[in-house]
């Protein structure tokens, strides 16, 4: 054999114990493990999602009245079943240091119904709605809510 067939031969070797082109070292019970963590990580279903956001607006187009607001919001979201969803959401005036917003649902999935149930305590409104889930039957609902204005 002459030399470069061994060096090649060295090569294929190499390359068949896993040694990729960024020279680290992998077997195929390391790719597995990564795969199945991937797939894992995929397949991973957490029943709640929290959101936050931090918005900072100053508004100059009147020099005689500058106003300046820095709010936090955040959205919560608690799947209890497949069923059962709770969702909450707020913001919050850091200036004032006041809830300016919030608002509770719960909504209930009932196979071809749905039913949902809105609160917001700081305006004192409120709704709850069932309705037909199929579109073609989308004014078939019942509704209930105090009159008047939703937002003030």
């Amino acid at each position: 054999m002459s030399s470069e067939e061994e060096e090649s031969k060295k090569e294929s070797d190499q390359d068949s114990e896993g040694i990729n082109n960024e020279g680290i070292l992998e077997s195929d019970n390391l790719k597995i493990e990564r795969l199945s963590d991937e797939n894992a990580a995929k397949n991973l279903d957490i029943p709640w999602r929290i959101n936050f956001t931090l918005n900072y607006n100053l508004n100059r187009t009147n020099l005689n009245n500058i106003t300046e607001r820095l709010d936090m919001g955040t959205t919560a979201s608690l799947t209890i079943t497949k069923n059962w969803r709770i969702n909450y959401t707020a913001r919050f005036d850091l200036i004032k240091q006041d809830i300016t917003y919030q608002s509770f649902a719960i909504y209930r999935d009932l196979h071809c119904w749905e039913m949902s149930f809105n609160w917001q305590p700081k305006i004192g409104y409120y709704s709850f709605r069932i309705n037909v889930k199929e579109s073609i039957l989308q004014d078939l609902k019942v509704t209930k809510s105090p009159a008047g204005r939703a937002y003030y």
